[in-house]
């Protein structure tokens, strides 16, 4: 009966790692609504998305370092630890970007059409990546681990050479310096959830 057990302990972690990027993702999904929609409610419910993921990190983490007895070794846990470590960076991130499109709703600042686009461009990739990413705590695929790597990469790319292209922008007046540094700041944001995502993937292609 032990090993049932621990099988099933481990089901329900490795479930409740892909509910946190649901959470996370949700949060993430309401703030580009927000940004969207310049509606600054919509911002309310990315925050509950947000407090419900601190919760569930805060009791993945006190699982993992103090398991029940006759765990033993069912789940990975520098993996784990190291997935609950780069999705709370994740949320960290997220939460500069709610703050950004808080004061752009605040202020009234508009965006160019391209540079909406550019950043639903990085979004809908990182949303993409992030469903992923649940997919991979289950089910610890490394196909699923290797495309990660390889897609943040691609990303990150593309985030520094759409930051320079807005940074030539601004220099020829096309852009407007409050406007500027709110889209470089979600801009940064987003490459560092990249980053934390090709992290994830490197945690599971071991």
């Amino acid at each position: 009966m032990t090993g049932v057990n621990s099988d099933c302990r481990k089901m329900e972690m490795l479930k409740h790692l892909g509910e946190l990027t649901f959470y996370v993702r949700s949060m993430l999904m309401k703030i580009f609504e927000g940004f969207l929609q310049h509606k600054k409610g919509v911002l309310v419910s990315a925050e509950e998305y947000g407090s419900k993921a601190d919760g569930l990190i805060n009791q993945l983490t006190a699982d993992v370092l103090s398991p029940a007895e006759g765990t033993g070794e069912e789940v990975d846990r520098t993996t784990v630890l190291q997935f609950l470590k780069s999705v709370e960076q994740i949320k960290y991130s997220a939460v500069k970007i709610g703050e950004s499109v808080n004061s752009k709703i605040k202020d009234g600042v508009l965006f160019s059409d391209k540079a909406v686009t550019e950043l639903k461009d990085v979004f809908d990739v990182v949303l993409d990546c992030l469903k992923n990413a649940g997919d991979l705590a289950v089910t610890g695929n490394k196909v699923i681990a290797g495309h990660l790597i390889s897609r943040a990469d691609l990303y990150n790319r593309v985030v520094m050479d759409y930051a320079t292209e807005h940074e030539e922008r601004l220099i020829r007046g096309i852009c407007l310096p409050k406007s500027s540094i709110i889209y470089l700041t979600m801009m940064d944001s987003l490459k560092d959830i990249l980053w934390n995502i090709k992290i994830i993937g490197k945690a599971f292609n071991k």
